[in-house]
């Protein structure tokens, strides 16, 4: 079965005060292959990630982190 799971794309940013703080830039979301809905079975093996940016980061560093259970991903379907 394919698995869709996101992560957060988050912007580590040093404040004045020498603390990392993180800024929400989008969404990642991992697929690991594609289900054949008439059999279940997987029909694409290889696994992507498809990034989903609101914003591009100023310093060119993201970071990924998976959500914390029960937050939702944001997008509006």
């Amino acid at each position: 079965m394919a698995t869709n799971r996101y992560f957060n794309v988050m912007n580590p940013v040093k404040g004045k005060d020498g603390k990392t703080r993180f800024n929400r830039m989008g969404v990642a979301f991992l697929n690991e292959g594609t289900t054949d809905p008439e059999t279940g079975e997987v029909t694409e093996a290889k696994a992507f990630m498809s990034l989903k940016l609101d914003a591009f980061p100023r310093n060119g560093e993201l970071v990924l982190f998976a959500p914390k259970p029960g937050e939702d991903d944001g997008s509006a379907d």
